[in-house]
């Protein structure tokens, strides 16, 4: 690899030495003690602060949203470190309701590992994954710039904005926080490599950037972003600021130009690095693609999808400035108004045009502008996959840095006629950084309570059906059917075709023992997503309750046709078996459970059921065990327990179960019947 640039020609003169040049210069003027007291100071404030907003996160519990699929209910996860999780975090199936980030699932399995499920230790994770990326962020800003305290303020912005409350209070936002890290080691190892551009370190930023793609596909507009900061801060990217007088055109100059930034070291350079993100991307819509997450242009149209890019774009801007109303869920609109895609894209366009006629002069606009908007566009809704919000806060945790920049070094050059500005500037900035703590202290609060965070989202947002459906979730694991019930039915009066509404209406129904109106419901979550296995398993298991066991198998073999991995699923067409007196297949599908599922007790209660049936008493007991291991008070465990004891001669222990059963359940007459009887034995015997 070679390093070099275009040849500066500047129209009217040499080149303007900039003010970040300028302190380059002058640092060599400064105490090198001195300047590291200052930069070590920075880092303390920044390192401070930050711990002092986030601290509390260590008493929050996972988020029912994403967290369950990513750490707390996913068996792989839970499993740990070891080498059949390893292999499933870089495979690309087995990811139902995720995406293809197999570092990112190393790192919550490192974490169960070290923490068990301890959710306060996976939040300090978090926490101290975005402490390091505001560090280096501003040390990468100040080591291209030599701009000290503007890039001690991006840096600010970056620790402390509420936006990014969302990142790192969010245990399933790991993948964002991860890839920012490896996003910033790559540029502090590409700034190293600009200045000697020698072929180990141009090694060294394609390993960090492969392995900030393994964290999460986004990186993959990394490759522009380093072409950005070639231009400004690093120079490494000159062009002709207007056409030599009397010898060609604007045209003729542009074209030149254009030639030249085309067979630049610098732009060659990147083409590797492209070619690593488009495969790295190609895997990644791969895994989505078995998983059926791709939403189709007929479900989202193509112009809604651009409509709702141009408002989101307005919107991110909109809440750099205006610290307020941040939701954990934006739901995508059914219909854009004209005048709000006409009015976002008028916004766009001016502010481009304007940072356009900035190009050879104010150069930060231009990098800071094309940062935003560059880096947003994997995640402006053209292509969508699963659960797809409007926008969303997390998504803008790298993106905003470019319009912090353009804050940084834009304010200060407005100001620069005003003969007190410093004083201005530090009065400013220090106001803006306090009102953003304060609303991100705010707004952390929200997370301390699923319930809360989600009434909270209830508040800002309309027609919000996904949050209504999640807060009737977490009523129902509460115990409040009836609330649950209700939110449930207001979310499917906003979207009528919400199968996972309907899902979860049919079990409060069920629980509250209407069989029938939970049945119907059910049926209604299946013809609304064909796709979705719950809903199959759970009127199957509706069916084996009430002795269908012909109709449960067909429906818990569709479920398992439709995801040969569930693990619920699995458990519940092996009883479907054993109810038709199968106990082979039973069996087998019971071990299946525990493979995908082993963390699961009731697949464990299975398998024991049907050992004890085949006289293996001494299975059953370790299997009854290892449920009861999982889930303490599964009363089905303990009485096939209590009876496997009994079979194998020990009365004491069978005694003492029953018992236990007794204390679970004060109302099953079958256990006080077994105490007694067992305890008129053992008196006997003695």
């Amino acid at each position: 690899m070679h390093g070099g640039s275009v040849k500066v020609l500047s129209k009217g003169g040499p080149p303007v030495i900039t003010s970040e040049n300028e302190a380059h210069a002058g640092s060599s003027d400064t105490s090198r003690f001195h300047r590291n007291l200052v930069i070590a100071g920075i880092c303390l404030f920044l390192v401070f602060f930050c711990a002092v907003l986030y601290w509390r996160v260590s008493d929050y519990p996972f988020t029912r949203f994403d967290d369950r699929s990513y750490v707390y209910e996913n068996s792989f996860v839970r499993a740990g470190l070891n080498t059949e999780t390893i292999k499933w975090a870089f495979s690309f199936s087995e990811k139902e309701g995720t995406y293809w980030h197999p570092l990112t699932w190393l790192s919550h399995m490192l974490d169960v590992e070290l923490w068990g499920l301890d959710a306060g230790m996976h939040h300090l994770t978090n926490l101290l994954l975005h402490i390091v990326n505001v560090l280096l962020l501003f040390f990468v800003l100040w080591k291209m710039t030599g701009a000290l305290w503007k890039s001690a303020f991006v840096a600010a912005l970056f620790a402390l904005h509420p936006i990014n409350v969302d990142t790192v209070a969010w245990i399933a936002e790991r993948k964002n926080l991860l890839s920012t890290l490896f996003w910033m080691l790559v540029m502090l190892m590409y700034y190293y490599y600009s200045q000697r551009p020698i072929i180990v370190r141009y090694g060294v930023v394609c390993v960090l950037f492969v392995l900030g793609l393994l964290a999460k596909p986004m990186l993959v507009t990394l490759p522009f972003v380093l072409l950005l900061l070639d231009y400004w801060p690093l120079r490494r990217i000159e062009l002709l600021s207007g056409p030599e007088l009397g010898t060609e055109t604007w045209w003729q100059t542009t074209a030149r130009n254009l030639r030249n930034v085309i067979t630049s070291p610098a732009v060659l350079e990147k083409i590797p690095l492209i070619i690593l993100g488009f495969l790295v991307i190609t895997a990644a819509s791969h895994s989505l693609r078995i998983s059926d997450a791709i939403i189709s242009f007929k479900e989202v149209p193509l112009g809604l999808r651009i409509g709702n890019a141009f408002v989101s774009y307005v919107t991110y801007v909109i809440k750099v400035f205006w610290p307020q109303n941040y939701a954990i869920y934006y739901p995508f609109p059914k219909v854009i108004p004209l005048w709000q895609a006409t009015v976002s894209l008028l916004f766009l366009v001016v502010v481009t045009l304007g940072v356009m006629r900035a190009f050879f002069t104010q150069r930060y606009l231009v990098v800071g502008w094309f940062w935003f908007v560059g880096t947003l566009v994997p995640v402006s809704g053209l292509m969508q996959a699963g659960l797809w919000p409007a926008m969303a806060d997390r998504w803008a945790y790298v993106p905003l840095i470019g319009v912090f920049i353009m804050v940084a070094w834009g304010v200060p050059a407005l100001l620069k006629k005003y003969q007190k500005r410093k004083v201005m500037l530090v009065v400013a900035a220090s106001c803006f950084l306090i009102i953003l703590s304060a609303s991100s202290w705010k707004q952390l609060g929200y997370w301390r309570d699923n319930i809360i965070l989600f009434e909270h989202t209830l508040k800002i947002t309309e027609n919000n059906d996904v949050a209504r459906a999640i807060i009737g979730l977490l009523l129902m694991e509460q115990g409040d059917l009836s609330r649950a019930i209700e939110q449930f039915q207001q979310a499917l009066k906003i979207n009528p075709n919400y199968s996972g509404a309907y899902d979860n209406l049919g079990v409060a129904l069920k629980k509250k023992g209407d069989l029938a109106s939970a049945i119907e419901a059910f049926n209604r979550a299946i013809q609304a997503d064909p796709r979705r296995v719950q809903p199959y398993n759970n009127l199957g298991v509706v069916f084996l309750g009430q002795g269908k066991n012909e109709e449960a198998l067909r429906l818990l073999s569709r479920a398992v046709e439709l995801n040969p991995l569930h693990g619920e699923s699995l458990s519940n067409l092996g009883l479907a078996y054993a109810r038709l007196g199968n106990e082979e297949l039973a069996i087998e599908y019971f071990r299946k459970a525990i493979r995908y599922g082993p963390f699961q007790a009731k697949p464990y209660s299975n398998v024991a059921l049907a050992l004890i049936k085949r006289g293996d008493v001494e299975g059953a007991i370790t299997h009854y065990r290892r449920a009861l291991e999982i889930e303490p008070d599964l009363e089905e465990a303990l009485s096939g327990l209590g009876v496997a004891l009994a079979r194998k001669g020990d009365l004491d222990g069978a005694i003492q179960t029953f018992e236990k059963v007794l204390r679970v359940n004060p109302g099953n007459s079958s256990a006080r019947q077994n105490v007694e009887r067992l305890r008129a034995v053992r008196d006997r015997g003695q």
